[in-house]
């Protein structure tokens, strides 16, 4: 019923019964409100339960049939994954390691298994060539693995990907080194917004606040593997933003930094693709030190390498070569420079790799030339430029003056590993060919190894003609 004003002749024990009616009404809605709040409750802590069980620590055996289930678990949003073979000699080295790891970094990267032998239509999904073949997984995307394959670069794999995407720094020393000394080659990307919000009191609130802090952080979260980036506070003072090297303007602006080479500043349009295709031209030092983990990416980007093959032990040789190098990447002529990237490599420890261009590793430091996807190089054989003569050589290689030469593929490899690259090279002929021999062989001994007795009896044994003659005169 309405419980509203006496009126009248309502009596007190009506209104008492009334009253109590109420607090009978709103006890039962209190109760209701309570029972449901705490199965809300329950439920909520309940599913933080059953998401922190489903945790991976230990490598998950995927299949083509649980693989995208187990994907888009929110509760394992980032994946290492390993696709290999049972007989694979490395991958058999590596799943121990694995094993390892994957308690290490419990709550920040899952591990997964592919069995190609038996997932095949799962490892042509992603085009597997070889064995062990390492991804990951984030944010819906696949990438390549970028870093090396022990469990110290597993695990700060893991680290620096669970961090966050952009570091903010307050000036150009921090970061260098904050940003740019986190990369392996060496440099970083910094955005600087002076329209950010300067009262933003997080990184990712920065990061919110203007169109182009938003497209930097985008481009940051999907090269975080590989790249390093930070952002520069809208409350930096001029000079602080002058070391930058952007002038005086004091705009906006996004540079790629190194140390002690000048800034580059990007002048794309503002969107995702530009810059991000940006920083995949530019992910790289002005002169890299090339090794296993990035010879065959930064020799595939466009352009010819141009190496100072050093001894690493000699240092003072070593830094001479390396700022004569630097000076001229960014000082020489630029009808010369431009046409080349930058880098060098430790002779003593490559020498067999770098037989197959002629270098002795005896006879350091020397310059060559190298264009990786064609196979081809250059190198100053008649000692016509000095080491200290880079615009020389490198304009004698632009203009002609010195001529290319075919990488030789076998020098420096052992018995074995010729055949294999030879074999390697030829195929398919050389399948044919192998299959041709051993059918020969077979021949050759099927002759040989034959009895006489059968032999003989073979050759005395009466064709087919001759039997049915027989046969007709016996008739």
């Amino acid at each position: 019923g309405f419980c509203g004003r006496n009126r009248g002749d309502r009596s007190r024990s009506a209104a008492m019964r009334c009253l109590k009616s109420t607090a009978r009404c709103g006890l039962f809605t209190l109760s209701l409100i309570t029972i449901f709040s705490s199965l809300s409750l329950t439920g909520a802590v309940d599913g933080g339960e059953d998401a922190a069980k489903r945790i991976h620590s230990t490598v998950q055996h995927l299949t083509e049939k649980t693989f995208d289930d187990a994907l888009s678990d929110a509760a394992n949003g980032f994946w290492f994954l390993k696709f290999y073979a049972p007989w694979c000699g490395h991958c058999k080295k590596m799943a121990p390691m694995l094993d390892q790891v994957a308690s290490f970094v419990k709550g920040k990267m899952a591990i997964g298994k592919i069995d190609c032998t038996t997932e095949k239509k799962l490892c042509e999904r992603f085009k597997v060539r070889g064995y062990p073949t390492l991804k990951f997984f984030r944010d819906g995307d696949f990438y390549d693995y970028p870093g090396e394959r022990h469990a110290d670069a597993i695990i700060d794999f893991a680290e620096k990907m669970s961090a966050e995407a952009v570091v903010a720094v307050n000036s150009y020393e921090e970061a260098i080194g904050k940003v740019a000394t986190k990369n392996r080659d060496g440099v970083g990307f910094v955005a600087y917004d002076p329209a950010a919000n300067s009262e933003a009191d997080s990184t990712e609130v920065l990061l919110q606040s203007t169109e182009m802090l938003q497209v930097f952080r985008q481009v940051a979260r999907k090269m975080q593997a590989s790249a390093a980036f930070g952002v520069l506070g809208p409350t930096a003072d001029v000079d602080t933003v002058e070391k930058f090297g952007v002038g005086t303007g004091g705009g906006p602006f996004i540079v790629k930094i190194e140390e002690d080479v000048d800034a580059l500043k990007y002048y794309g349009e503002l969107s995702s693709p530009s810059f991000l295709k940006f920083v995949e031209e530019h992910n790289v030092a002005l002169v890299s030190k090339l090794g296993p983990h990035n010879f065959r990416s930064v020799g595939n980007m466009g352009q010819p390498l141009a190496i100072g093959v050093v001894d690493y032990d000699d240092s003072a040789k070593t830094e001479s070569l390396i700022a004569g190098i630097k000076e001229f990447a960014q000082k020489g002529s630029s009808n010369v420079r431009d046409k080349f990237r930058y880098g060098h490599m430790d002779g003593k420890k490559w020498s067999r790799f770098l037989q197959q261009f002629e270098v002795d590793s005896s006879n350091l430091p020397e310059f060559i030339v190298l264009d990786v996807p064609a196979r081809k190089y250059w190198r100053d054989a008649e000692a016509t430029y000095g080491i200290d003569d880079i615009s020389g050589f490198l304009g004698a290689v632009v203009s002609g003056t010195i001529q290319s030469k075919n990488q030789n593929d076998l020098a420096g490899l052992g018995l074995y590993q010729r055949i294999h690259v030879t074999f390697v090279k030829w195929m398919p002929w050389s399948i044919f060919l192998m299959m041709a021999f051993f059918v020969g062989v077979l021949y050759v001994l099927t002759l040989i190894f034959l009895p006489e007795d059968e032999e003989e009896e073979a050759l005395q044994r009466p064709s087919e003609k001759e039997e049915d003659s027989a046969s007709k005169k016996e008739k």
